[in-house]
Order: structure tokens, then C-alpha cells, then sequence
């Protein structure tokens, strides 16, 4: 438990409160990113913490899917202003772990609705077994 302004916060409580709730109304979108194969939604947890070297493996078809630069280069550009807009709400939303959960909402609508952040990976093990056994 923390104190924060004045009141008390479970501090990783509100934040997976924050996050599951963002994912929750995110997850309604169609814009949310599909696979390239088979246009099946992909994990969006994958999506927005996952490390650049991380590959997903699409639940439907089985294609291997990868990160591009371009997702990289947005989760830079996106975050850094982002930081600046905290303090900047700062006059109008007295509360610091709201003000992290508007910032962290913005970062995560961002950072989905921007296209071709990943790619069907050419180092695909899968697919080369299946056809070595056919």
C-alpha cells in the first residue's frame, strides 16, 4: 500500500485494474491487429508488452508473426510525448495513478491502430517440419 496526495492507493491493484480495463475496451475494436494469414484477431498483450524479439504464433492457422521496426520506432515516438502530457494534466487530474491510467490508455490506442507493425516471420520452424514430413 502507498500513500499518494493524501490517500491511500493499492498501487499494483489500480494498475492492473488499468490495464485490464484498457485491453477490455480495446478488444472491441476490429481495427485491433489481425493476423496476416488468416485475418484472425492477434493476442493484443502480445502486442503492446511484448519484447521486439518475441514472436507470436497465430492460435488459428499457425503462422508465426513478428515485429517490424516501425513498431519499435512508434512505441519510442508514442511514449515520449506521453510523458510530457502527464505533467501536463497535472492542474486538471490531481490524482497520479489516474493520470498514468489516461496516459497508459492513450499509449495502448496509439500504439494499435497504427498499421504494418508486424510481419509473418520468413524463420518459420513450423511450416519447414510439415513439409519435411509430407
Amino acid at each position: 500500500m502507498f500513500i499518494i496526495g493524501g490517500e491511500l492507493y493499492n498501487l499494483e491493484f489500480n494498475l492492473w485494474l488499468a490495464v485490464t480495463c484498457t485491453l477490455k475496451v480495446l478488444n472491441g475494436f476490429s481495427m485491433l491487429p489481425k493476423c496476416l494469414n488468416c485475418q484472425e484477431s492477434i493476442s493484443l498483450a502480445w502486442f503492446v508488452v511484448a519484447r521486439m524479439s518475441t514472436k507470436y504464433r497465430c492460435t488459428e492457422c499457425g503462422a508465426l508473426h513478428e515485429f517490424t521496426q516501425r513498431h519499435k520506432l512508434i512505441g519510442i515516438i508514442a511514449v515520449i510525448p506521453l510523458l510530457f502530457l502527464v505533467n501536463l494534466l497535472e492542474p486538471f487530474v490531481t490524482i497520479s495513478i489516474l493520470r498514468f491510467v489516461i496516459v497508459l490508455a492513450i499509449a495502448v490506442t496509439v500504439m494499435v491502430f497504427i498499421p504494418k507493425q508486424h510481419t509473418l516471420s520468413d524463420h518459420d520452424n513450423f511450416k519447414e517440419e510439415i513439409k519435411n514430413n509430407d
